[in-house]
C-alpha cells in the first residue's frame, strides 16, 4: 500500500535530518498535520513550526509536550517569511495550502511557488526542503521559479511530494 503523502514526508525528512546539516528542522504551517514533530520523532533535531492559526500552534504544543518533545520544539504565529528573519534551516518541510489533486490554476500555481520561495529563502546551503504539491505538471511548474535543485519526486497517496536541495 502507497503511503499517504503525510507520513511520506515525515519518513522522507526523518531520513534526511541525520546527514543534513546542522540546524533545526522548519515546519511550514504545520496545522493538524504535526508534519514535523512526527520526522524529529523519528530523527532528532529541534524543530520550529510557524502557523497563522492560534488552535494549530496550540494544538502543536500539546502535541509536542505528550510526545516528550516540548524541550524541542519551538511554535510561532508569524510568518518566517518576514523580512526580519534571516534563519536558515537545515530541513524545511512545506505543506503549501493547496488541493492534493491536479487543479493548476494561476492562484494553486500562485501558491505554491510562494511556498517554495519562503522554503528556499531559508534553507541553509546543503539543507533540504521537502514539499507537497499534488501533481507532475505542478512540481514542473514551481521548480522553473526556483533555484533550488529538484532532486526527487515520491508518489504517496493523494499527492506527491518533492525534494528540492539547496
Amino acid at each position: 500500500m502507497t503511503p499517504h503523502w503525510t507520513t511520506l514526508q515525515s519518513r522522507w525528512a526523518a531520513e534526511l535530518i541525520p546527514d543534513a546539516p546542522v540546524g533545526r528542522v522548519l515546519d511550514l504551517a504545520p496545522a493538524v498535520l504535526h508534519l514535523g514533530l512526527v520526522a524529529i520523532t523519528l530523527a532528532n533535531r529541534p524543530l520550529l513550526c510557524v502557523d497563522d492559526d492560534p488552535e494549530a500552534r496550540q494544538s502543536t504544543m500539546i502535541d509536542a509536550d505528550l510526545a516528550g518533545l516540548a524541550g524541542d520544539v519551538e511554535v510561532r504565529g508569524s510568518r518566517v517569511a518576514s523580512q526580519e528573519c534571516h534563519e536558515t534551516f537545515a530541513v524545511v518541510i512545506a505543506d503549501p495550502d493547496v488541493p492534493p489533486v491536479a487543479d493548476d490554476s494561476t492562484a494553486t500555481l500562485d501558491l505554491a511557488r510562494a511556498c517554495l520561495a519562503t522554503a528556499a529563502d531559508h534553507v541553509t546551503d546543503g539543507g533540504h526542503v521537502l514539499i507537497r504539491l499534488g501533481s507532475l505538471e505542478r512540481v514542473h511548474h514551481v521548480s522553473e521559479t526556483t533555484d533550488l535543485t529538484l532532486v526527487e519526486v515520491r508518489a504517496g497517496e493523494r499527492g506527491l511530494v518533492a525534494r528540492f536541495d539547496r
